[in-house]
């Protein structure tokens, strides 16, 4: 199967695709962010280029102006909205900045990290989302509206010498 993207100064520059394993889906431009430019007045420009991976997950390189690999990892959905998977980030003499996972949008894990001279920095571990969450963030579930709570004051009871004393609205 084959799918078409519009070319736009935001969107994919690769216009056609297949849908089979490892095939690029889209390339486009990104800011520092890697995310898609907001204006075309950023400095430093990267180019994203996105395949199809494996489970349906959408595996993505990002590389500076000079070619240099900057970030790799897995997103879940088209709008690379969701990250899931490993991702590598890297600093701009190509050594690794930090590695680890992600979960439905989460980090989770121990993530390494080190410096731009390749000399380890502290792990960070992260706890990535409840079961809600996961269920939200895929769209299979709302967030319930918090509903406001009468005043604390209105509702606590007040201690006389008398004894306790209710005082409610």
């Amino acid at each position: 199967m084959v799918f078409a993207c519009s070319v736009s100064a935001q969107g994919p520059v690769a216009t056609q695709a297949s849908r089979s394993k490892g095939a690029t889906v889209h390339q486009d431009r990104v800011g520092a962010d890697y995310r898609p430019l907001t204006d075309l007045k950023s400095k430093t420009v990267f180019t994203r280029t996105v395949k199809l991976g494996k489970h349906e997950h959408y595996d993505v390189v990002v590389t500076d102006p000079y070619g240099i690999i900057r970030m790799t990892g897995s997103y879940r959905d088209w709008s690379l909205e969701v990250p899931d998977g490993l991702f590598t980030y890297f600093f701009a003499n190509g050594k690794p900045e930090s590695k680890g996972n992600f979960s439905y949008g989460a980090k989770l894990g121990t993530w390494q990290c080190w410096e731009s001279d390749g000399t380890p920095r502290l792990d960070r571990v992260y706890h990535g989302k409840d079961w809600e969450q996961i269920q939200i963030s895929l769209g299979l579930s709302e967030k319930a509206p918090t509903v406001g709570r009468p005043n604390v004051a209105e509702v606590t009871p007040e201690l006389t010498p008398e004894g306790v004393q209710q005082s409610f609205p």
